[in-house]
């Protein structure tokens, strides 16, 4: 059963800093990012956020309360 969904956008990182290779001809970039979970920072809420480095750069919220 599927109950939610973690979509983070990460268009506002510089793609100029990071590692990239070409595969195939196709251009592919190595960026390192940490997704953190908060349980129970709000009841009956799962917290989400994305970070490269110390930057947040997104956030999601699952609610499971009935």
């Amino acid at each position: 059963m599927k109950v939610g969904e973690v979509t983070v956008d990460y268009s506002s990182v510089d793609l100029t800093t990071l590692d990239y290779a070409y595969v195939g001809g196709v251009l592919h970039y190595k960026m390192e990012f940490e997704i953190k979970i908060e349980f129970g920072a709000v009841k009956g809420i799962l917290v989400f956020s994305s970070w490269i480095g110390d930057r947040q750069v997104g956030t999601a919220s699952l609610s499971f309360a009935k």
